[in-house]
């Protein structure tokens, strides 16, 4: 029961993360764009470092178990950074 409540606290814990990183977009860039050209550099660097920050909280806060064998294994920092960029394809 307690492997089940601690994934209930991560998974809402991510959602947390993910939902701030996206009020952080908007409001950066309700703020940041009306600026014009530096304004929008400024937003893009501010995007980058904060899911920057999100994608490494999760690669240290996150384990992975194998279906087939039970192994349980953790994700790099590059290898989460990769497979961000395979979703945007």
């Amino acid at each position: 029961m307690s492997n089940k409540r601690s994934q209930k606290k991560g998974w809402f814990k991510t959602i947390t993360y993910i939902v701030f990183f996206i009020i952080f977009l908007v409001a950066g860039g309700n703020f940041f764009l009306p600026f014009g050209g530096i304004g929008f550099l400024l937003w893009m660097i501010l995007t980058v470092i904060a899911l920057i920050l999100l994608i490494s909280w999760h690669a240290k806060s996150s384990s992975y178990q194998c279906l087939e064998c039970g192994n349980t294994f953790s994700i790099s920092f590059f290898m989460e950074l990769s497979q961000v960029a395979l979703l945007l394809r």
